[in-house]
């Protein structure tokens, strides 16, 4: 059905009642590239789905309803709407506007890091100081997943010892399936950096220390060689003072020079 245009009509002052009153399409079709289920229509493609229009009524006022499609276009996400999203295509990550703790708060960083499938396709614009990261480490649900991270190592290692196998053959194996897969893909075996990424995730133990290059970092910053992770901290947020306020902003978003993969489980 091809719908007319314009606002919704009254008639002698009343609100619209339904939907015969309301010039919106019985529904649109909208392309959803990643529908895996049966086809509608015979002659068209299957990710074409029809989205009708839909009444809904006010939970308290049963006499107030409204009438319209249940779409809306997102542009943008915040970073806990987009959680399970992948996406292929990419996207940019920005915290313009963001209040500089927004990152401390633990798993916020690493759900907006991992919605992209490759890294080379992930953007950020205007990211907060990396004491900012850093300082996740300092809360106390940081200390219990580190906990429980150990525990579940321990356990996992003596389930595979149960069923005679170890981690290093279910490494192998992972390498295996990185190969195989890589090569159906792209027609090429993955590289020794892509390699080394997946060994040094699946052989991670607990959670994962700082780096040296950002130890090394800190402590330049601090002055210390041998500070602690409050020092670090402190030193990126004095930095942060001193600098003037214009100083570091990026003016457009920028990519993050990296990995060209990125191998992670989706879902």
């Amino acid at each position: 059905m091809i719908a007319g245009t314009g606002y919704p009509s009254s008639l002698l002052g009343a609100f619209p009642r339904g939907q015969g009153a309301c010039p919106v399409p019985d529904y649109v079709v909208v392309h959803f590239p990643e529908y895996q289920g049966g086809a509608i229509w015979p002659h068209l493609p299957r990710t074409w789905l029809p989205i009708p229009c839909a009444e809904v009524r006010h939970k308290k006022l049963k006499s107030v309803t409204r009438a319209g499609l249940p779409l809306r276009l997102a542009w943008a996400l915040t970073i806990h709407k987009s959680q399970g999203i992948t996406t292929r295509e990419g996207c940019i990550v920005s915290f313009d506007g963001c209040r500089a703790s927004s990152v401390a708060k633990l798993g916020l960083a690493f759900v907006a890091w991992t919605r992209a499938e490759r890294w080379s396709r992930q953007g950020f614009y205007k990211l907060p100081p990396l004491g900012d990261f850093l300082s996740a480490r300092l809360c106390r649900e940081f200390e219990a997943r580190s906990v429980f991270e150990h525990k579940a190592d321990a356990l996992f290692a003596s389930l595979l010892s149960r069923r005679g196998t170890s981690l290093d053959a279910l490494l192998a194996a992972h390498e295996q399936h990185l190969a195989a897969a890589t090569f159906a893909k792209e027609g090429r075996r993955p590289s020794d950096a892509e390699a080394a990424d997946l060994r040094a995730m699946l052989g991670a133990v607990g959670v994962a220390p700082i780096s040296d290059s950002v130890t090394t970092h800190c402590a330049q910053q601090s002055g210390r060689k041998a500070a602690d992770l409050w020092s670090f901290v402190a030193a990126f947020r004095a930095e942060k003072k001193r600098a003037p306020k214009n100083e570091g902003l990026a003016t457009s978003p920028r990519l993050i020079p990296t990995r060209s993969t990125w191998p992670r489980k989706m879902t």
